[in-house]
């Protein structure tokens, strides 16, 4: 469910946006400083991970994607609720 959700939406981003960052929820990000210096982020939770995306969009900052890979969580549960959450990271990305 996660993958195809994250799948939606990462179309949905490319389609808004016209950039395709392939996977704009997941894995770790590096900024210099020159970049964290641009960036404008408000959020908090799931939506935050999308700022940063947007604002990189909107300010054309230069950016890199390594790939990162799924599997099942060992030690945690994880605090996703794929729908509650994937709706409110779609809206977030069509009204920013």
């Amino acid at each position: 469910l996660n993958f195809i959700g994250n799948h939606i939406i990462n179309k949905i981003f490319k389609i808004k946006t016209g950039v395709n960052m392939t996977d704009i929820l997941s894995g770790y990000r590096a900024f210099t400083l020159n970049c964290i210096k641009q960036l404008n982020l408000t959020q908090q939770n799931f939506n935050i991970e999308v700022e940063m995306s947007i604002e990189i969009a909107k300010k054309k900052i230069p950016f890199g994607v390594l790939d990162t890979y799924y599997s099942k969580r060992l030690f945690s549960k994880t605090k996703l609720k794929p729908f509650k959450d994937g709706f409110s990271i779609i809206k977030f990305i069509l009204t920013h």
